[in-house]
């Protein structure tokens, strides 16, 4: 069981594209990257993420065991979105109870994010 464990919804077009570029990325920084069904599973070991493309966008599922563990995913999620994707616009969404939500730009990544905007809604993860 992880001890830190988030997921959000990032509106992206092309999401299996988008996950395939993520992957190839980062690849080398995982043990392993699975797959099952339509998820993508990199395992760092003591954390994994888990991306699921959809035709809205892409849901992503962070666990870690410990906090630098965590964010330092949850960074490279960000920073390789940013490196393969535009965002489609206004907002991202991250699901009740849970801790983070990526911040968007309204044209793409910038260094700077002005928004934060979160919504509920069901996670595709739960049971």
């Amino acid at each position: 069981m992880y001890k830190h464990t988030a997921e959000a919804f990032v509106p992206v077009h092309h999401a299996v594209q988008v996950t395939q570029q993520v992957c190839a990325r980062y690849g080398d920084y995982c043990r392993s990257i699975g797959t099952t069904g339509v998820d993508r599973v990199l395992d760092f070991g003591d954390a994994r993420a888990v991306l699921r493309p959809t035709d809205e966008g892409l849901h992503f599922r962070i666990d870690a065991q410990d906090t630098i563990t965590f964010y330092g995913i949850r960074t490279l999620l960000l920073g390789s979105l940013c490196g393969v994707a535009k965002f489609s616009g206004e907002h991202v969404e991250s699901y009740p109870g849970l801790s983070w939500c990526l911040p968007v730009a309204q044209h793409g990544c910038s260094a700077v994010f002005p928004a934060q905007v979160c919504r509920p809604r069901k996670a595709p993860f739960s049971a």
